[in-house]
């Protein structure tokens, strides 16, 4: 048994590495990337060679084992709603490709409505639209929307409805928590669900310049470096109405973080969104995209690795990733955001290995 496990083993590893060399990942230089990241810290120099070290072999190991790097990529984090889904919804009215739209949560408020709005409307100009919404998280999607998607050629699933689970196809308690959306060349990816408590206080997405004290929040997404030139040239005075100025809603407003990505590594979380629908037991299925482009020039161009979990196939390389990092990553303090802390056995003993 443990002779056919090194095999194994040997075999997905070289599937790995020649994966990376068909998508120009095999040439990443570790030392450059990680020198060039711990020269800008303000430590001595034999702090800087620990880290230099312990970081040079944790990438490696982790593209080693699972795959799905690349560097040249541009990345935006976005830690406001508001920011986050204005530019959202702008990035979907220019796709002329695709739209692939994943999400736990998908509920009733007028927030959602404009995400309906602006899905049939791409849909509308030719793009291939998917909507994947988990069965439990979105039992507040109204109908009528539902119909007016398909009306529009919109694909909608549900991931894992109860029919699923009576038929033993997969387990009731087997929800589909990832948020990711694909566009033609960029994608989004974090924490944030189409919720109210996103955007709790906010009814419409429209240009004004009367709501003067979410005018910098507005800047903020304009001057997103992501942005063409010309997009970044041509900052309007737009924001939200009723963010601050409309009736205030009871909804609490949650804190989520969620990034706009750029790059190779497009098409890798691309891949992410194409295992869930062979997860979702529907018949439409989609090949991978088409190669991104790189941003190997630009100084703020940056290094990713897409990681993803999937318990049913015994996927677990977020989780795997955590507590290898927390075990030999970690020197003098752990951070941890995140919205739900329930963490399995073996990451609550890394936690307290790093004590």
């Amino acid at each position: 048994m443990k002779v056919e496990n090194k095999l194994r083993d040997k075999i997905y590893k070289r599937i790995l590495n020649k994966k990376g060399e068909e998508d120009g990942e095999g040439g990443i230089d570790f030392n450059k990337l990680v020198e060039s990241n711990v020269e800008k810290l303000d430590i001595n120099e034999n702090d800087k060679n620990l880290i230099k070290t312990k970081w040079i072999n944790i990438l490696k190991r982790n593209a080693e084992k699972y795959g799905k790097v690349s560097d040249g990529n541009k990345i935006k984090i976005y830690n406001t709603g508001y920011s986050c889904f204005k530019n959202i919804l702008k990035s979907i009215d220019k796709c002329k490709k695709r739209v692939w739209f994943e999400s736990y949560i998908f509920d009733d408020s007028d927030f959602a409505e404009q995400v309906v709005n602006s899905l049939c409307n791409a849909s509308k100009r030719g793009c291939d639209v998917i909507l994947l919404v988990d069965y439990i998280g979105s039992l507040k999607l109204k109908s009528k929307w539902v119909n007016e998607l398909k009306e529009n050629n919109v694909n909608v699933i549900f991931f894992n409805t109860f029919l699923n689970s009576f038929l033993n196809i997969l387990p009731i308690f087997f929800r589909d928590h990832r948020k990711i959306i694909i566009l033609d060349d960029s994608a989004y990816c974090g924490s944030m669900n189409i919720s109210e408590n996103v955007i709790p206080n906010i009814s419409n997405i429209i240009k004004t310049d009367k709501d003067e004290k979410l005018i910098d929040i507005e800047k903020e997404c304009q001057l997103d470096n992501l942005l063409n030139d010309q997009e970044s040239n041509n900052i309007e005075q737009e924001t939200f109405t009723n963010g601050v100025l409309g009736k205030q809603n009871k909804c609490l407003e949650y804190y989520d973080l969620h990034i706009k990505l750029k790059g190779p590594a497009v098409k890798d979380l691309a891949d992410v969104f194409i295992d869930s629908l062979k997860m979702a037991n529907t018949d439409i299925i989609r090949e991978p995209i088409e190669n991104q482009k790189k941003y190997d020039d630009d100084d703020s161009s940056c290094y990713v690795q897409v990681l993803e979990s999937n318990v049913l196939r015994k996927v677990k390389s977020i989780q795997s990733s955590f507590e290898y990092i927390i075990k030999n990553g970690a020197t003098n303090n752990i951070y941890i955001t995140t919205s739900y802390f329930l963490p399995p056995g073996f990451l609550r003993r890394a936690l307290f290995y790093a004590l």
